[in-house]
């Protein structure tokens, strides 16, 4: 299916970044199985069901070819059960754009989820500028949200994305802000979904920032050192971990530059795949 196929390249790295440890897909999915709750949420271990978990969640499990859908602790409930549950409560573009894309994941309509039509919700959070939501972050997801809905993404909110690419190349979750891996691998996952064809200079820039990165032993870098740290503003919250970010962006970028973009043979490969 065409939603499934784009949902499975967004997110095919999640179940790797939610091990402390290298794994397996299977064994992966198996671990994440194992954190579901009778009540259908997913919970850290020692922990309570969380809905931005139970979230993620799915979207792993469906990306490794699983059916979040149908799963669920004997005598216990779904997690499209949990997350009707909790649907009532999505007001902000972070959990609505969660909210769309789990819906996916499961197989249900976000149009028509709990009563509610999540991406007619989401649009309404679209500014005269394209901005989705409060921040540069949550237009990447925004529009990541509405193609795996259906729905269409609109060009200016294209547009806002490209015209605040930083002159490193990144991009970081807000307007003014210093650009870091987790905000430019979603902002080129967002592009690309959106139809952003992979040989544009936004690309290529977005291609070599990530590769920048690369620390020299250990992987990915959140930022260039000895750059400045930011913090969120009060009250927002990442829709992805770090980890998930950057393994994305990993997959896509290493592990040799072969261009002098630093973008390998992988990278464009990844880059070519017909978006939805």
């Amino acid at each position: 299916m065409i939603r499934r196929t784009l949902i499975t390249i967004l997110l095919a790295g999640l179940l790797m970044a939610s091990l402390a440890g290298p794994a397996t897909a299977a064994g992966g999915g198996d671990y994440l199985a194992s954190r579901q709750w009778r009540s259908g949420g997913f919970s850290e271990p020692g922990g309570r069901p969380a809905v931005s978990l139970t979230e993620w969640a799915v979207m792993g499990l469906a990306a490794a070819g699983r059916h979040p859908a149908t799963m669920h602790r004997r005598g216990g409930h779904t997690a499209g059960h949990f997350l009707a549950s909790k649907a009532h409560g999505w007001k902000d573009a972070f959990t609505l754009e969660r909210g769309i894309l789990a819906a996916v994941a499961l197989n249900m309509n976000p149009a028509n989820f709990a009563g509610r039509n999540l991406v007619h919700a989401l649009r309404s959070k679209i500014g005269r500028h394209g901005r989705i939501g409060g921040f540069l972050s949550s237009t990447y997801w925004g529009v990541m949200a509405l193609k795996v809905a259906g729905a269409p993404v609109p060009r200016k909110s294209v547009d806002y994305i490209k015209a605040h690419q930083s002159s490193s190349g990144g991009f970081g979750y807000a307007a003014g802000t210093g650009s870091d891996s987790n905000d430019t691998a979603a902002a080129l996952m967002a592009l690309r979904a959106a139809g952003t064809p992979c040989g544009w200079r936004v690309m290529d820039r977005g291609y070599a920032y990530m590769h920048s990165l690369r620390a020299p032993t250990t992987g990915t870098r959140s930022r260039p050192p000895p750059g400045p740290t930011a913090s969120p503003p009060a009250g927002r919250s990442r829709p992805a971990s770090s980890a998930t970010c950057r393994t994305r962006a990993r997959s896509a970028t290493w592990p040799r530059a072969s261009t002098r973009t630093g973008c390998t043979p992988t990278a464009k490969a990844w880059c070519r795949r017909r978006p939805g």
